[in-house]
């Protein structure tokens, strides 16, 4: 994908369009469990929002019918001159027109906004911190902001052995469920907390010391906290950081000095690309006029930014430049097909004999491993997973996105932009919990890294003769491939051959089936495939209502179903857990998303282990519909006598699938299906590998801790 200043007018502009329409989401979803006089001032602001944004789209339209006729007859050419000045105005307008909006609207809806647990874990991951650490989980503060721009402060400094700092960070409220935002909100917690949990401060000042350049501190810290947002989003960062750069209306991100957006984006690895792309309308690279002497601004001394650069290269370790091109194209393909993207597979198609071969028992010990390590798949990294999503982002032809970007402003189409604006939210923000998950997993778990290494090593090493090209990537050949034979007999669930059989199928082959991710081949059993818990959770807590009357008003019934529902996202790495007391019912989303197709439909049952203490996990909604697309709802319910530990990665059920045919309406396209597109150890336990690894993870970690108490008390004694 070839990043040009048009593409970046037209996405910039756009995305103004999808911010309103966040605002307004969000403002109706606060409305519909509000009270009467609550509803009335809500329906006002949703009114205003609603009529900043058609004027914002009114404006957009008469500029680009105004300019249409030269834009059309070149498509792809370079726009006029006036065409992209126009349009980057009227794009800072309607930004200014948001803000507005968006603060009037904070003193009705702040208390109603939370940040979600998996932003606090997003970030944690991206400075190395641990949660089992008591010192590193008082380290991040995040709070929702009235206004439209990112801040950070520090909240507290604590100085030990290990030289630690805390952040409170201020992120707008509207933009907290959008994780292609979240790279602005590591660049703010950089300016306080480097890699490892360290103070971005003492790292500064004693490197400034060093080179005798104390004045330069403001400077240093953008560029440090640049390097610090891109190791751990990789390009995506550099994308956001021009994007939101030019709606600040100043070429500077302070007004004293600092370097130019445009010259921070050539200090990092992988800003040179966005870089040469800057629209000049955007005025990144300090030709605009100062606010406030009406002079040009100058140009951050160039032999300056070379001694900064210098100096962050020595206390931020540089991204990893490994190339990653292949697997993101890989995950965008995903993406186009509508799923989430923790994992790509590795590309290891076995040829169709090999599976029948294995049928008839054919095979040998080891060939049938090998079989079983092609549906092994690979987490992608946050980078990656942003980096892709972006990618589909820009990759829009720019006058389909004028195209969106002046669709009327009416119901129907604000219904459809909510609806999509919040998938594409959720889809990312299940990818990264769940690549997180299968990432710690293949750290902490010895015997699931041992075979994914052995997998690993199979998928480097394979004949070519044997490895043909990857199902994502085999689309020209779809029409070709022929049918999957089912079964010997039509009511019998599929074997562990036709399931590996099926999961390797083309992307676009009818009859293929989607388990993502999967971690382990041992997760497929004879017949059957493993699941495991997600990270998103909720508990009804029956205390807080006398009884739920399916006939009382559904707006009320949802009402208090949402004010009685208690939810938890869980990252892997969470010291506690969520402990299922007896009788507790937990409804928690899967780690796996599943596509069936429409000859295909499952039966979800519990794993031995888990029932011999009493654990259900579905209490009557076993059925997996054939054509269903999503994360299922395991409803874990503890029917022992004693309390059980949760945690995200534990395999707690197992799924069966069936053959069925004459299929006229499939799950998706039922009118009524809701469900469609949605996200201690103990002696029973020591079998199970998993608990195991969270044993010893959980060892190395209070041995850290008690490690880093030690050496403060050993400074303080001296």
């Amino acid at each position: 994908m070839k990043l040009t200043s048009q593409r970046l007018i037209a996405s910039g502009a756009l995305d103004i369009r999808a911010r309103f329409v966040r605002l307004l989401s969000l403002l109706e979803r606060i409305a519909s469990s509000a009270t009467e006089s609550e509803r009335r001032i809500l329906d006002w602001l949703i009114a205003v929002t609603r009529d900043r944004l058609e004027k914002y789209v009114e404006n957009v339209a008469g500029i680009i019918e105004g300019g249409h006729a030269m834009v059309a007859k070149a498509p792809g050419a370079p726009w006029p001159s006036p065409f992209r000045t126009y349009l980057v105005k009227a794009a800072e307008e309607g930004y200014q027109s948001l803000r507005q909006a968006h603060s009037t609207a904070y003193p009705y809806i702040s208390g109603r906004t939370t940040v979600p647990d998996d932003l606090r874990h997003f970030l944690f991951r991206s400075v190395g911190l641990s949660l089992v650490s008591p010192t590193h989980r008082e380290a991040i503060a995040i709070y929702p902001s009235s206004h439209m721009v990112w801040e950070s402060s520090s909240t507290r400094v604590q100085t030990d052995a290990d030289d630690f700092a805390t952040a409170g960070i201020l992120i707008p409220y509207s933009e907290i469920a959008s994780p292609l935002r979240w790279p602005l909100l590591v660049h703010e917690l950089g300016h306080h907390i480097s890699p490892g949990g360290h103070s971005s401060d003492t790292l500064r000042a004693e490197a400034l010391k060093r080179h005798g350049v104390e004045e330069l501190d403001d400077a240093l810290s953008e560029l440090q906290a640049d390097r610090i947002a891109e190791r751990a989003t990789g390009a995506t960062y550099a994308v956001a950081m021009a994007r939101e750069g030019y709606l600040l209306r100043i070429g500077k991100h302070f007004k004293q000095g600092g370097p130019t957006v445009q010259q921070r984006l050539t200090e990092l690895s992988y800003g040179a690309d966005v870089a040469d792309a800057l629209p000049a309308e955007w005025h990144l690279d300090g030709t605009r006029v100062d606010m406030d002497t009406n002079e040009p601004e100058e140009l951050f001394d160039p032999d300056a930014l070379q001694t900064l650069s210098s100096i962050v290269g020595e206390i931020v370790p540089a991204p990893d430049e490994q190339d990653s091109s292949a697997r993101i194209a890989r995950a965008r393909t995903l993406l186009r097909n509508g799923d989430p993207i923790p994992s790509i597979p590795r590309g290891i198609t076995p040829p169709p004999e090999v599976f029948e071969q294995a049928a008839a028992g054919l095979l040998t010990k080891q060939e049938v491993v090998d079989l079983f390590n092609a549906i092994v798949e690979d987490p992608l990294t946050d980078a990656e997973i942003l980096e892709a999503a972006w990618q589909q982002e820009l990759d829009q032809d720019e006058e389909s996105m004028l195209t969106r970007l002046i669709d009327p402003v009416t119901d129907e189409q604000l219904e459809k932009e909510m609806a999509a604006l919040e998938a594409e939210d959720v889809r990312l923000s299940r990818s990264l919990q769940a690549a997180a998950v299968h990432r710690w997993l293949l750290e902490n778990d010895a015997d699931i890294a041992e075979r994914a290494h052995i997998a690993e090593s199979e998928s480097s090493s394979a004949e070519p003769d044997v490895v043909q090209s990857s199902p994502l990537e085999a689309e020209s050949k779809e029409a070709d491939e022929p049918d999957v034979p089912i079964s010997a007999v039509e009511s019998a669930p599929l074997s562990d051959v036709q399931l590996v059989r099926r999961l390797n199928l083309p992307a676009k082959h009818r009859q293929r089936l989607v388990v993502r991710p999967i971690v382990d081949p041992d997760q497929v059993g004879g017949t059957t495939i493993d699941l495991r818990l997600g990270t998103e959770w909720e508990m009804l807590r029956t205390s807080r209502f006398r009884s739920l009357d399916p006939s009382d008003d559904q707006a009320q019934a949802t009402d208090l179903l949402n004010r009685s529902v208690d939810e938890y996202r869980l990252a892997a790495d969470d010291p506690h857990g969520l402990v299922l007391h007896p009788g507790e019912l937990l409804l928690a989303l899967s780690l796996e998303y599943l596509s069936l197709p429409n000859d295909l439909w499952g039966l979800l049952e519990g794993r031995s282990t888990w029932a011999r203490l009493g654990l259900q996990v579905h209490a009557t909604a076993g059925m997996v519909d054939a054509g269903f697309k999503g994360f299922l709802t395991l409803e874990l319910q503890n029917t022992g006598r004693l309390p059980m530990v949760m945690y995200p990665g534990i395999r707690v059920g197992q799924l069966a699938f069936f053959p069925v045919a004459g299929i006229a309406r499939p799950y998706g396209a039922k009118p009524g299906a809701a469900y469609a597109d949605q996200a201690r150890v103990r002696t029973a336990f020591t079998n199970q590998h998993e608990h195991r690894a969270r044993h010893a993870y959980m060892q190395r970690e209070e041995a850290a801790e008690k490690r880093r108490r030690e050496s403060s008390q050993r400074k303080d004694e001296r």
